[in-house]
């Protein structure tokens, strides 16, 4: 409703990915990716 305040609190975490969790997750395409981790994440290898 109007004039009602509603506080919010989150926290924001910034860290570096390593190549298996940026495959795991499609965040990048097979070509980003050097070697064959891709294809070994996708078919759960890694």
């Amino acid at each position: 409703t109007i004039g009602e305040t509603i506080n919010i609190r989150f926290t924001v975490l910034k860290c570096a990915l390593t190549n298996i969790f940026r495959a795991r997750w499609g965040l990048v395409t097979p070509e980003e990716i050097p070697g064959d981790t891709w294809a070994k994440v996708h078919a759960g290898v890694l």
